[in-house]
């Protein structure tokens, strides 16, 4: 046992306890053992107790409060003492088809915030346009096409690069850290792309990871700096996105060939 098995079973005891039941927890077969090997090991049982699995998905009070409130504002249905001819009922108001079980999640549904960028003047440049022209042709083609599209007015180009590149001897590791990074970008998809390049770096020991993004607006999206790793890297604005040497790093940058600075290029990945 680690004190990360400690932390993180106890951290779901509550929901295995309330929340997870049977039918729900039945596809984590590999989860629901490790759990179960943690609170019945001696030093939990004499701290915490026995663990009982739920049996049924707690609803948070809250919602049962709602529910009893909408079900009293509903007036009663009374049957009719007496079944009137059909000439003098009025005509029934059509009713929307019920669903067989309720959706319970459908009542925490929180909806989305709107991007302030979604409030910005239109865009000259269609972005999933630039994606599949991207895909789709070789790197010559792609940036030609960038280049006589790019809206400045609307897009802005950064470079960033991470700031614990010394801690990165493992190029596996490496690349899952983009990777991660990237997952949690998805807020960011719609209005932005961007390669990561894995560098060797000076000394041969560990590895460097350099970004260019291409994001929407002329200012860092909130999108971007509400993920966590934002915070990992240093990032610098293009100001000039008509300096050759400028345009030369991004293609390099994003056709993943060319002579990068005298940096040893590794690996990529793509974010689109």
């Amino acid at each position: 046992m680690s004190l990360a098995d400690i932390v993180v079973s106890l951290h779901l005891r509550d929901l295995y306890t309330t929340v997870l039941d049977p039918g729900f927890r039945k596809i984590f077969v590999n989860a629901n053992r490790w759990f179960l090997t943690c609170v019945n090991q001696p030093n939990f049982l004499d701290v915490i107790g026995e663990t009982s699995l739920a049996t049924k998905m707690a609803v948070p009070k809250f919602a049962e409060k709602q529910k009893e409130e909408k079900k009293k504002a509903e007036p009663e249905k009374k049957e009719p003492a007496e079944k009137k001819p059909a000439a003098e009922k009025k005509p029934a108001e059509p009713k929307k088809p019920k669903k067989e079980e309720e959706d319970e999640d459908a009542e925490f549904k929180e909806e989305k915030p709107r991007s302030l960028l979604d409030l910005l003047p239109k865009s000259t440049m269609d972005l999933e346009e630039w994606k599949r022209t991207y895909s789709n042709n070789d790197s010559k083609v792609a940036m030609e096409w960038f280049w006589k599209n790019f809206d400045r007015e609307g897009y802005s180009l950064w470079f960033c690069e991470y700031k614990y590149n010394v801690e990165l001897e493992s190029l596996l590791k490496t690349c899952n850290l983009i990777g991660g990074w990237f997952q949690r970008l998805d807020r960011v998809r719609k209005y932005g792309f961007g390669n990561a390049i894995v560098f060797k770096s000076a000394d041969d020991k560990n590895h460097e990871i350099s970004c260019s993004w291409l994001l929407r607006g002329k200012e860092m999206p909130q999108e971007m700096i509400a993920c966590d790793d934002y915070e990992l890297y240093d990032w610098v604005k293009v100001e000039n996105t008509e300096d050759p040497e400028l345009q030369k790093k991004v293609g390099e940058y994003w056709s993943w060939e060319g002579s990068f600075g005298g940096r040893v290029f590794v690996q990529g990945k793509v974010f689109k």
